[in-house]
């Protein structure tokens, strides 16, 4: 279940081209995540009371009307993960998310200093069962390439995992 915390915690990353798609403070979601981003904080499992640091290492690239990110996420326990997600324009300040674990598509919303991106996910976990999570990512901007993200993970109404990142632009 916590193998698809991080990846999210890369998100929504639109091309510059898509300016238009901007929201309210006329940002747009590339005004946040543009370039090659490192993320660093802690992943709670609330189920089994266990706490794993995670560093993801971002990068985004334009293609087409299209913004790509990949992420490689590595947790103190070995495990590793790399996800691609793909964000579109979708209207003033809002982007449709598309990976191939999601069920249906990510929606986020630029909201003057922050992005909130919400999703569903089917997220393997290392019982060999497959769970269907919920997932609420908030980014605040807390200066210059510089972002905090938090993220709550849910299960049938159920708060079963949290994360905390801090996100900052590489090199910086």
């Amino acid at each position: 279940m916590r193998t698809n915390l991080v990846l999210a915690a890369v998100i929504a990353f639109a091309a510059p081209s898509a300016a238009h798609a901007a929201g309210a403070g006329g940002r747009s979601i590339s005004d946040f995540f543009l370039g090659h981003l490192v993320a660093d904080g802690t992943y709670q499992d609330l189920r089994a009371g266990s706490n794993r640091h995670v560093h993801v290492d971002i990068h985004g690239s334009q293609r087409g009307q299209a913004f790509v990110v990949s992420t490689n996420t590595s947790f103190s326990d070995g495990e590793r993960r790399n996800k691609t997600w793909t964000f579109k324009p979708a209207g003033p300040g809002r982007y449709i998310g598309y990976r191939p674990d999601l069920i249906g598509t990510a929606s986020a919303q630029v909201n003057g200093d922050a992005i909130d991106l919400t999703y569903r996910a089917h997220v393997p976990a290392k019982d060999g069962k497959a769970y269907d999570l919920n997932f609420v990512e908030r980014y605040v901007v807390r200066g210059p390439g510089e972002l905090d993200n938090t993220m709550r993970i849910t299960f049938l109404f159920v708060q079963v995992g949290e994360a905390h990142l801090a996100i900052h632009k590489a090199g910086g």
